[in-house]
């Protein structure tokens, strides 16, 4: 479809509205969300249960048999409502008679996986992007004008708008964590309750400039050895919801950049 990020039924995070009209329309009866953003994760998922006024039940991978699944994907609760089963996935592997109960979309409460954080291209993710009544959405941290994006429309519901200054500010200091980002920016509005709009100061007061850890600053301190500054780095990365096996990652990164360099230089 011209001027839609949309290959096959893969959404991306600023699509996610049309993802809920094929929903609604009934045209995907699965998700599966993967990635890094878990804040996002969970915020496609309260709007999913918000918007469809879904029962949830929740199932481990364990759980997540064709029988059990089949049986809950039809079953109906005391109160009449549709339920998402919200099943954790881990791996990529699936089984060939839950493939092909998911492929054929013989039911009629919703299924919505919740991947790892990273998936290879075949397995699960392959199933979910080619079959015509599933869809699959990565979720990953918000880029700038993500933000810049995010915070307008916030500011917008709000009858409010933003200062060049206090937006560019916005921008450069929340990073990561979806939900964190629109945590903040709620905050910022009702700070902002009797103005029309927010301006630079208003942002400095209400957001802190170390809200948001920096991957490179947990690195330097490292090397440096000082304990106290990289741990104080490693609390924010975890309050984003970044875990350990990234920050371990991006230290190994820094040090092959930093031998690269230095080779460099002794190279002349």
């Amino acid at each position: 479809i011209k001027g839609l990020l949309i290959y096959k039924m893969k959404f991306y995070t600023n699509q996610f509205t049309q993802l809920l009209d094929k929903i609604a329309s009934g045209s995907v009866k699965s998700l599966l969300l993967y990635g890094y953003n878990r804040g996002f994760i969970s915020a496609v998922i309260n709007q999913l249960i918000k918007k469809f006024n879904f029962f949830t039940v929740n199932l481990t991978s364990k759980e997540a048999t064709e029988a059990n699944v089949s049986l809950l994907a039809n079953s109906n609760n005391f109160f009449k409502q549709k339920e998402l089963l919200k099943i954790d996935h881990s791996g990529s592997a699936i089984s060939k008679e839950l493939k092909q109960f998911l492929t054929e979309g013989n039911f009629t409460n919703f299924i919505c996986f919740i991947g790892d954080e990273s998936l290879p291209s075949s397995g699960i993710r392959k199933l979910f992007e080619d079959s015509s009544n599933m869809a699959v959405m990565a979720c990953y941290y918000d880029d700038e004008n993500t933000v810049s994006k995010i915070a307008n429309t916030i500011a917008a519901k709000y009858r409010k708008t933003i200062s060049q200054e206090a937006l560019v500010y916005i921008k450069a200091t929340l990073k990561g964590d979806h939900q964190i980002i629109k945590n903040e920016l709620e905050k910022l509005v009702n700070y902002t309750h009797d103005k029309e709009q927010i301006s630079y100061e208003d942002v400095k007061a209400v957001i802190s400039s170390d809200l948001s850890a920096n991957g490179d600053e947990m690195c330097i301190f490292f090397s440096k050895k000082e304990p106290e500054l990289f741990l104080a780095e490693i609390e924010k990365l975890r309050s984003q919801n970044i875990n350990e096996i990234l920050m371990i990652r991006a230290l190994i990164r820094y040090y092959i950049n930093l031998f690269i360099v230095t080779s460099k230089i002794e190279e002349g």
